[in-house]
């Protein structure tokens, strides 16, 4: 255990990557779950498109998952110093998912998400 925590003492990044991968390997697995279960009915085309919606969803959102973790990564990166401020646009588009619906409510008039 004491080696543990001077490891995680002298490299915490390196754990933290290590977490942000188990979530990014739940984002592809979610994703890929949603694309390969609405393959079968797609080439089947034994039900109605409304049917498909939901593996739609959760392709959407795996992929959206994936985005944002890989958006924390670089962000953390860009604070540590380990790499330039210019990849702060990759940031900004990776983080998308997050600040999109945002701006969208904001341009719309119905601020508050409610």
């Amino acid at each position: 255990m004491e080696n543990f925590v001077l490891h995680l003492a002298a490299n915490p990044l390196l754990y933290i990557g290590y977490l942000l991968c188990l979530f990014a390997a739940a984002g592809v697995l979610y994703f890929v779950s949603g694309v390969v279960g609405g393959v079968k009915h797609m080439l089947a085309y034994d039900q109605a498109a409304d049917h498909l919606k939901h593996h739609r969803v959760h392709a959407l959102q795996g992929l959206y998952l994936c985005m944002v973790i890989l958006g924390i990564w670089e962000t953390i990166r860009i604070f540590l110093g380990e790499t330039p401020g210019s990849t702060f646009i990759l940031v900004i588009i990776l983080l998308s998912p997050v600040w999109a619906p945002w701006l969208k409510a904001l341009l719309s008039g119905r601020g508050g998400g409610h």
